[in-house]
C-alpha cells in the first residue's frame, strides 16, 4: 500500500470518529434542566398526620425587611373576628412560641391586634375559599394583607401558615420541624405576633392557621 493510500485511509478513519463524537454530543440530554430546585425556606413542605385521613401542610414565608408603604394605605377589610382576643388554642400557640423563644435566649413576642386581625382574615379566607397559599384568594400578598389591617411600619415581617391540625401543639410541631417556619419563630428581628385560626368542614384541610410577625409592637392584643 502506498504512502498516499495509507494517509487517505487514516483520514477517512479520523473523519468517521469525529462524526460519531458530534452525533453523540447532539443526542446528550442535560438532565440538570429537568430538575426542580426548591428554596431552603421550608415553603410547601408536606407532612402526614397519621391520626387523620387528610394530609397536613405547613408553609413559611421567607419574610424580610419591608419599607413603609408609599402613599395611602389600602382600605382595611372587615375582620372576620373583631379585635385580637384569641381563643384557647390561639393563646396556647402564643405560649408555645414564647416558651420556645425563651429556651433559645430570645424575648417574648407581644400579641398585636392589627397582626392578629390580618392573621384571622387570612386563615378564614383559606378556610372558606378552600385554598392554601401565602397569596390571598384575591391576589393580595401576605405582607400587603398585614398593611391593609393597619400594620404599615417599616420593619421586618414574616408569616407562617399551616393546615390540617385543630390544636396548637400539633401545628407548632409542624412549624418547629421545618427550617423556614422555625427561623421565623426564632428570629431576633421579630417582636410582635398575630395569631388566627379558622375551620371549615367543607374545605380540603379543615382547619387553617396563620401567624403573622413584625418588628414593631403596636399595642396590646386585647
Amino acid at each position: 500500500m502506498t504512502e498516499v493510500a495509507i494517509r487517505a485511509r487514516w483520514l477517512r478513519a479520523l473523519c468517521a470518529v469525529i462524526l460519531v463524537v458530534l452525533t453523540v454530543g447532539m443526542l446528550v440530554t442535560d438532565v440538570s434542566a429537568s430538575r426542580t430546585l426548591r428554596g431552603g425556606d421550608g415553603t410547601g413542605e408536606t407532612w402526614t398526620d397519621r391520626t387523620r385521613t387528610r394530609s397536613v401542610r405547613g408553609d413559611g414565608s421567607t419574610g424580610g425587611y419591608v419599607p413603609a408603604p408609599v402613599g395611602t394605605v389600602a382600605p382595611t377589610p372587615v375582620p372576620v373576628q373583631t379585635g385580637a382576643c384569641r381563643d384557647g388554642d390561639e393563646w396556647a400557640m402564643l405560649s408555645l412560641i414564647n416558651a420556645y423563644r425563651a429556651a433559645h435566649g430570645l424575648g417574648a413576642l407581644s400579641l398585636s391586634q392589627t397582626l392578629s386581625d390580618a392573621a384571622e382574615y387570612h386563615s378564614a379566607d383559606m378556610a372558606t375559599k378552600d385554598y392554601f397559599s401565602h397569596m390571598l384568594a384575591d391576589g393580595t400578598s401576605w405582607s400587603q394583607n398585614m398593611t391593609d389591617f393597619g400594620y404599615g411600619y417599616q420593619t421586618y415581617r414574616a408569616e407562617n401558615i399551616a393546615a390540617g391540625n385543630v390544636g396548637a401543639e400539633a401545628t407548632f410541631e409542624q412549624w418547629r420541624n421545618s427550617p423556614g417556619h422555625n427561623a421565623n419563630m426564632l428570629s431576633s428581628n421579630l417582636t410582635a405576633i398575630g395569631i388566627g385560626r379558622s375551620t371549615s368542614d367543607g374545605s380540603t384541610y379543615g382547619t387553617y392557621w396563620t401567624t403573622t410577625f413584625g418588628g414593631v409592637v403596636d399595642g396590646a392584643g386585647c
